[in-house]
């Protein structure tokens, strides 16, 4: 009887554990809240995913993934906000206000960031296949194609972008478009046109 019942308890300490430390460690994590939502939206983690709904955390490590006709806007524990754009999916890899780096990467679609201004950030980049984006306080939209090639705008503020060993700065009202495999092109005021596109598709109603 002895041997069954220390048997048994074996058994059940592994999920009781889990029980006390799985929710706690992951509100650890915790590093935003969806403030906004239109249509389908879920994060995953691994290959397991969790519908988003407004009000619901999100987590460090965790890949957003919106619908064709989705676009979600998280607000994330400092105050800086992010929206993903329709059909898009960004990895939150790392996010520490206390520490002052922060890292999202851009793995299909379109993103766009605004940094809370009081948060001293010394790193807080966008990376994609094709590129790296770095500001600090500002605000700027990061897209990504099907063919892998970056392009970077800024609405306001300052912002690095670098591919290839070349780096080139970004001020307020530039873009650039980083081709796959190529380093950044040419800074340039965007039309004004193409700023509304982009605008517009990091927008919710």
């Amino acid at each position: 009887m002895r041997t069954f019942l220390a048997a048994a308890f074996a058994a059940v300490l592994p999920a009781a554990v889990w029980l006390a430390t799985g929710p706690a460690a992951a509100q650890t994590d915790a590093v935003g809240t969806v403030t906004g939502l239109t249509g389908p939206a879920s994060a995953w983690t691994d290959a397991t995913p969790r519908a988003l709904t407004l009000g619901a955390r999100v987590h460090r490590g965790e890949t957003l993934r919106t619908l064709a006709d989705a676009k979600l806007a998280v607000r994330f524990t400092d105050g800086s906000k992010l929206t993903l754009g329709a059909d898009s999916q960004a990895a939150v890899d790392a996010f520490a206000p206390t520490r002052g780096n922060a890292a999202i990467r851009l793995l299909r679609g379109i993103l766009r960031l605004v940094t809370a201004p009081a948060s001293a950030w010394r790193s807080f980049e966008v990376e994609t296949r094709s590129a790296v984006a770095a500001a600090r306080s500002t605000e700027w939209v990061v897209a990504l194609d099907a063919e892998g090639a970056t392009a970077v705008f800024v609405v306001s503020g300052r912002v690095d972008v670098r591919a290839r060993e070349r780096s080139v700065t970004l001020a307020a009202g530039d873009g650039t478009d980083v081709p796959a495999g190529e380093p950044p092109g040419e800074v340039k005021r965007w039309r004004q046109a193409r700023v509304d596109r982009v605008l517009a598709a990091t927008t919710l109603p």
